[in-house]
């Protein structure tokens, strides 16, 4: 699968650099708004976006509806950026987003062990708005 393009819009997956494979930590949505964008600004100016997605897997339950996850995403508006597309965002759009996959850690409080927390939480890179809720 290495350098197999997802769709013909889409860049490569990997890029090779001198013969090299370099993976990318890349994830790709689509899916439905499950609520309302949370903004808050930081004293920058700059603002987080908090944003729930509904992706269905192709799967279905017992009762042969679709199994949905929600998955949480978030990402950061430069200082300044009074427009962006995401803040718009509302229940029930269709949207297509391309991220990455963030983890964090931390250190008992004796400076111990340093343990890491891996998340669902994923980092905006892209959102495109394929269809507005009517």
């Amino acid at each position: 699968m290495l350098n197999k393009k997802v769709n013909d819009n889409s860049q490569s997956l990997h890029k090779k650099y001198k013969g090299v494979v370099i993976m990318r930590n890349m994830v790709s949505l689509t899916g439905y708004v499950a609520g309302a964008p949370k903004v808050f600004e930081n004293k920058d100016g700059s603002k987080k976006v908090f944003l729930t997605v509904g992706v269905g897997t192709g799967k279905k339950d017992k009762n042969e509806k679709e199994i949905t996850n929600f998955v949480s995403t978030e990402a950061l508006i430069k200082a300044g950026v009074t427009n962006d597309p995401i803040t718009k965002l509302q229940v029930g759009d269709l949207v297509e987003i391309d991220a990455e996959i963030r983890t964090s850690s931390y250190k008992d409080m004796d400076d111990e062990f340093q343990k890491t927390i891996h998340t669902q939480v994923v980092f905006i890179t892209k959102c495109n708005t394929l269809r507005k809720k009517a």
